[in-house]
């Protein structure tokens, strides 16, 4: 096995994570919007498809704030 693709969730995200990591996987497409996923400096195997879920929000309030006017 090389990776895992598009795993689903934070729970099962950050389960698999110290596998990815202990035996270099490559980890792409996991939709989570958690923080286990994001780290400074970003984990060398770990590819993203959402965005973290203050990204989001932040979205989320800038859209609104700009219905409101």
């Amino acid at each position: 096995m090389f990776g895992f693709i598009s795993n689903f969730g934070t729970a099962t995200s950050t389960a698999i994570l110290p596998y990815v990591l202990e035996h270099k996987l490559i980890f792409f497409g996991a939709f989570s919007g958690g923080g286990a996923l994001r780290n400074q400096p970003p984990d060398r195997y770990v590819f993203n498809y959402r965005p973290s879920y203050a990204e989001e929000t932040e979205a989320v309030v800038r859209y609104w704030s700009r219905c409101a006017d």
